[in-house]
């Protein structure tokens, strides 16, 4: 579970990063960017190693959506409408709906 939590961390991280390159014009940011998505599939890939993938993904993809809608809103003053939190809810609740199938790795 640790892995996966990372994984979430990191790809805010790089997501962030990515924004603050302004298209890997800043080097630092782009640089940071890169280590961060190969920090992501590493630890995505040892997260796989031990629980479902479809589970995993979920949750890395969810999480890490609506993290970056509150990144996107608090750092860099992007618009939180009624419909980006519609959104937002329906994924964490997709996430939520998936984990409680019950699917297990063999």
């Amino acid at each position: 579970m640790i892995w996966l939590v990372l994984t979430i961390i990191l790809d805010a991280i790089a997501t962030t990063s990515s924004r603050l390159s302004r298209g890997f014009s800043v080097p630092a940011w782009a640089g940071l960017t890169l280590l961060a998505y190969l920090g992501v599939l590493v630890s995505f890939s040892r997260a796989i190693a031990v629980l479902p993938l479809g589970s995993s993904y979920a949750t890395y993809s969810g999480v890490g959506t609506v993290a970056i809608v509150i990144i996107g809103s608090l750092a860099f003053g992007d618009h939180l409408r009624p419909t980006t939190l519609l959104g937002a809810a329906l994924v964490v609740t997709g996430v939520i709906v998936l984990n409680l199938s019950g699917t297990r790795t063999a």
